[in-house]
């Protein structure tokens, strides 16, 4: 595997962190919920950063196509979704939500593995 998909990965899942903490830690603490503008200030750089080298990364390791590259930042973006989710606000996993992952692990394992 190109190291670059893998660090594309890594970073895809740092910014779907970052991004989930930005608009739900105000459902977490009253503090974040108190302080809008500091939130988005605090979590928009990085998670941009994040973003950008992810994409950059990913094209480059595909050969220049942008289909692929979404569809495994798609990937990523449910898989943590539901990981914090379910860890943080104690939601649970239903049928559904489990069907979800595994189509978005696949989708993943398509776009990196199938030439």
């Amino acid at each position: 595997m190109d190291y670059r998909i893998l660090a594309a990965i890594i970073l895809f899942v740092i910014a779907n962190i970052l991004t989930w903490f930005q608009v739900n830690s105000q459902f977490l603490w009253t503090w974040w919920r108190d302080h809008p503008i500091i939130t988005i200030l605090i979590y928009s750089i990085p998670t941009s950063f994040s973003f950008f080298y992810a994409w950059k990364l990913g094209v480059e390791a595909m050969s220049g196509e942008l289909w692929p590259v979404r569809m495994i930042g798609f990937g990523i973006s449910t898989i943590m979704f539901t990981i914090l989710t379910y860890g943080f606000m104690k939601e649970g996993l239903s049928t559904k939500t489990l069907i979800c992952l595994a189509l978005s692990l696949a989708i993943i394992l398509i776009q990196i593995f199938w030439k």
